[in-house]
């Protein structure tokens, strides 16, 4: 069991950090009657929500809190109050949100032979490394749902449960606080099984019933004495369901537990679906070998001369094996012709089978399925991908 000291530090209003206390002054500006404080309000939620290292930061706040100060304690969970209070409301607004997110680099090493000499190893600088990071900013579309499932988790809630652990000492808005994100848990996203455990059920009956309760005057017991016979009603529906879950009281459940408890079935793995690259083409006007030529050049250009090479092998070796059949298959009808006629032999003509070309190395089926310029070359020439998934999707037929 965890030790609670009781807190020795409370935070003024004056006291807040910077990005609380900006994040409160926007939310009074949003609800403004005065047209222009709300434009005020959106253009700064812009800003803020617009950074995935904002958002990724608060979440890292909360729960990677371990045995700080108390002062840190309310700190985090009411940044991360507020936080979800507003980004809810703004994502509520608005259909399309888009974020900043960034593929961060590391420092590595390259390798380099000169001469035939030994190789030699150097290390990336921080300016190369800074404009590699700038390179791979990109936006992406914020899903609240989504980010808000980050916080429904056994860290995040353990540190509001750490909190609500003070709740003798405590003042209504941080009882209110700790209260309303396990309704989030609990309630509104239905994640139950999160919050099944002895300690929350201790906790719970120790404000209401304990020798310690809160009083009957107090602000926050009526709230608490309705989530508290909420989370009962719940729990014994849930035990006379699942009987299972008398053991699991005794532990934080992960994700896959949770789930199972919560539907009576193992939840499913979905396979993300590779996005398709965006198709290119070339003027229409141009000839045949004038597009193989644009083609051929753009790949060039990109030091892509050994797949451009190797493609070259390859096609040259199916036309040897489609002439070579071709040969045999007029020779075949020529003596059929002498011995039964023209009409069954071209009755009887067999199609050639179709030559399929499948990439000798990783790099090479990435770039047939994934590179646009590759792609353009294979569709001039006539290869076309396989047909109904019964061969890999990097190849393709001619």
């Amino acid at each position: 069991m965890i030790q609670l000291v009781p807190p020795s530090v409370t935070l003024n209003p004056d006291q807040r950090p910077n990005l609380t206390f900006q994040l409160l002054t926007v939310q009074d500006m949003a609800l403004s009657p005065l047209e222009e404080d709300q434009e005020i309000a959106e253009n700064m939620q812009n800003r803020i929500f617009y950074e995935e290292d904002t958002l990724d930061m608060i979440l890292s706040l909360l729960r990677n809190y371990k045995t700080q100060l108390f002062s840190y304690l309310d700190t985090c969970t009411e940044l991360a109050h507020i936080h979800l209070r507003i980004l809810e409301r703004y994502s509520k607004q608005n259909t399309y949100i888009f974020i900043k997110a960034k593929r961060q680099k590391s420092r590595r090493k390259k390798t380099a032979q000169i001469d035939g000499e030994e190789a030699t190893t150097i290390n990336e600088s921080d300016e190369e490394l800074e404009a590699e990071n700038r390179r791979n900013v990109r936006e992406r579309a914020f899903d609240f749902i989504r980010y808000e499932s980050k916080f429904l988790t056994n860290a995040c809630v353990d540190t509001f449960l750490k909190l609500l652990g003070y709740y003798k000492d405590l003042e209504y808005v941080q009882i209110k606080r700790a209260l309303t994100f396990l309704h989030r848990v609990f309630v509104k996203r239905e994640q139950e099984t999160v919050l099944f455990r002895i300690d929350v059920l201790d906790l719970l009956n120790r404000m209401v019933q304990g020798k310690d309760a809160l009083t009957y005057s107090h602000p926050a017991f009526t709230e608490v004495d309705q989530f508290a016979k909420h989370y009962i009603k719940q729990l014994v529906r849930k035990l006379q369901k699942t009987p299972a879950l008398y053991v699991e009281l005794l532990f934080s459940k992960t994700s896959r537990s949770s789930f199972f408890i919560q539907h009576g079935y193992d939840q499913e793995n979905t396979v993300k679906k590779v996005r398709q690259p965006a198709e290119l083409d070339v003027i229409s006007t141009l000839s045949y070998s004038e597009q193989v030529g644009v083609a051929v050049s753009v790949l060039l250009n990109e030091n892509k001369d050994d797949s451009v090479d190797w493609l070259k092998k390859v096609v040259a070796r199916a036309v040897d094996e489609r002439q070579s059949w071709e040969s045999e298959q007029t020779a075949r009808r020529m003596e059929e012709v002498t011995l039964e006629g023209s009409q069954k032999a071209q009755a009887e003509s067999p199609k050639a089978d179709s030559i399929v070309v499948i990439p000798d190395t990783e790099g090479r089926k990435t770039l047939m399925s994934q590179d646009p310029k590759m792609m353009l070359l294979l569709r001039i020439l006539g290869l076309r991908t396989s047909i109904n998934g019964m061969l890999p999707a990097s190849s393709c037929i001619l």
